[in-house]
């Protein structure tokens, strides 16, 4: 089963890393775009259903909207929240949308894969109690 990504933030440098610097074929998955902020973020997803790796703090919407609107519309979509910002109110509000993994930046490569793997399993969980229902 392949997975697919969208890597949400607004640094093109972070973008462009967490994009490049994995190799997501081994752990099959491959990104299936990039967003600069939140809302654009949404009008892929609308198009292109997929994993999320977003950022919290962007200009226009902020990955804690994004989180809800996958939450709402796209319950079986998993969102990664990557931040810089330690503050329990973001955590708190990432738990409410069933946010899969809540990650400070700066972060490595493992911690990262960790968080791409278990949000992984959920979606394959999930999809096997779907296709028994």
């Amino acid at each position: 089963m392949i997975f697919t990504l969208l890597v949400v933030d607004d640094e093109a440098v972070i973008r462009k890393g967490i994009s490049s610097f994995i190799n997501w074929d081994s752990l099959d998955c491959q990104v299936a775009g990039t967003a600069s902020n939140g809302l654009e973020a949404i009008e892929f997803i609308k198009e292109h259903p997929t994993d999320i790796i977003t950022d919290i703090k962007m200009p226009v919407m902020d990955g804690l909207a994004v989180a809800r609107y996958a939450y709402e519309n796209y319950p079986e979509t998993k969102v990664i929240l990557l931040t810089g910002y330690a503050d329990f109110e973001y955590a708190k509000t990432a738990i409410k949308y069933n946010v899969s993994a809540f990650i400070l930046k700066p972060t490595n490569k493992k911690d990262l894969i960790e968080a791409i793997q278990s949000a992984q399993k959920q979606i394959v969980t999930s999809r096997k109690h779907s296709s028994i229902a």
